[in-house]
C-alpha cells in the first residue's frame, strides 16, 4: 500500500519480474494534448512521439528544464492509441505554465551560446504559424487550434524577447 497519499500520484507503474511483460509494455506513444478543449489532432501538438511506459533501471529523465524527455539505449516499441494529455486545468494556469516555459527556454538558449537579434524575435513567431497552422494544418482544429497556435506563436516571441532583455543586461553590467 503507498503512504503519504502516494496514491494519488498519476503515474503508472509495472512492477514484475517478468523481463517480457515489462519489455511487452515499454514504448512510446502519440500524445494528444488539449489547452482550452477537444484534443489537438492536428498542428503543432500532434503527434507528440514521446516515450512514457518504462523501464526505470533502463532509462531515466533527461535535466532539460522544458520538454524533459526520457534517455534510454533499450530498444524502444510504439504502442497503438493515444495517450490523453491536459496541460492544464485553466487557460489561465495554461499561461502561467507557458510563462515559465519561456523564461526558462531562453536561459537555456543563452547557455547554449545562442543568441536573439530582431529578426528572431519579429520573424521566428510568423515561421511558426506557417509551419504549424498553415503546412501541418492546424486550422482543422477550429477555433482551440487557432488558440494554441497563437499561444506559441507568443511563446516564441517572448523567449526570444526574454533573451534580449538579458543580453542587453548582461551587456550593461560589463
Amino acid at each position: 500500500r503507498l503512504g503519504g497519499g502516494a496514491e494519488q500520484i498519476p503515474i503508472l507503474i509495472g512492477d514484475s519480474s517478468d523481463a517480457a511483460s515489462l519489455n511487452a509494455m515499454t514504448g512510446r506513444t502519440r500524445v494528444l494534448c488539449t489547452t482550452v478543449g477537444p484534443y489537438l489532432k492536428h498542428g503543432e501538438g500532434y503527434p507528440d512521439w514521446s516515450l512514457r511506459l518504462f523501464d526505470r533501471r533502463h532509462a531515466r529523465w533527461s535535466d532539460d528544464a522544458v520538454h524533459e524527455k526520457v534517455i534510454t539505449e533499450a530498444a524502444v516499441a510504439t504502442l497503438k492509441g493515444d495517450l490523453l494529455h491536459d496541460s492544464a486545468e485553466t487557460l489561465a494556469a495554461y499561461l502561467t505554465k507557458q510563462n515559465r516555459y519561456t523564461t526558462l527556454a531562453a536561459e537555456m538558449a543563452l547557455q547554449a551560446g545562442k543568441r536573439a537579434s530582431f529578426a528572431r524575435i519579429a520573424f521566428s513567431p510568423i515561421v511558426r504559424f506557417i509551419k504549424f497552422y498553415v503546412i501541418r494544418q492546424g486550422f482543422r482544429d477550429g477555433l482551440p487550434g487557432l488558440i494554441h497556435i497563437a499561444i506559441g506563436c507568443t511563446n516564441s516571441f517572448l523567449k526570444y524577447a526574454k533573451m534580449l532583455e538579458r543580453q542587453k543586461s548582461d551587456a550593461a553590467l560589463r
